[in-house]
């Protein structure tokens, strides 16, 4: 990833770094040819090559394509940006933001990991561990989420110092961290 000039904290979190999903990709692809390798044989003519089709998509190209799935969080100037390939930019101005903390939370009571929608937090954007950032923004139940983190220590400090600096800079007058 190309690193903005403009961007105080990055960190780059892969599906690869948990363990339950490299569990499941290999599982996935175990089975996948167990099933599929004998209906292959067992089968004729564009039966078999159908039966080749899923087993490249759903044994090869779907367990890598997991794997290879990662989540980006940056701290800039202005934002809080997370970017979750295949699912929309979350960017969150810092002008906006009334509150951070880091958290330890029990990932399977927003539904594991990934991009979830949760009763607690709204949005989870996560990939792996049990560890992240509740950020709220604005004055509703409806403008908060949790993004899942590494160090979530260092991204609340890198957000609240970005926030210090843009109010420092007259940029924001009158908000408070």
């Amino acid at each position: 990833m190309r690193r903005d000039a403009r961007e105080v904290y990055v960190e780059v979190q892969r599906m690869q770094q948990n363990v339950l999903v490299l569990c499941c990709a290999l599982f996935e692809a175990v089975v996948m040819h167990a099933v599929m390798l004998p209906l292959m044989w067992m089968s004729g003519g564009s039966d078999r090559w159908v039966l080749g089709v899923l087993l490249a998509i759903f044994g090869y190209v779907a367990p890598v394509l997991l794997l290879r799935w990662k989540m980006t969080t940056a701290v800039t100037l202005e934002a809080l940006i997370v970017r979750y390939w295949l699912f929309p930019t979350k960017t969150i101005a810092l002008a906006e933001i009334t509150g951070v903390e880091a958290l330890t939370y029990n990932p399977w009571a927003s539904g594991g990991w990934g991009y979830r929608h949760s009763r607690r937090y709204r949005r989870v954007l996560n990939v792996s561990g049990d560890r992240g950032v509740h950020v709220r923004w604005g004055g509703g139940a409806e403008e908060q989420c949790l993004v899942g983190s590494r160090d979530p220590e260092a991204l609340v400090e890198a957000i609240e110092a970005a926030r210090a600096a843009l109010l420092s800079d007259g940029v924001v007058a009158g908000v408070g961290g």
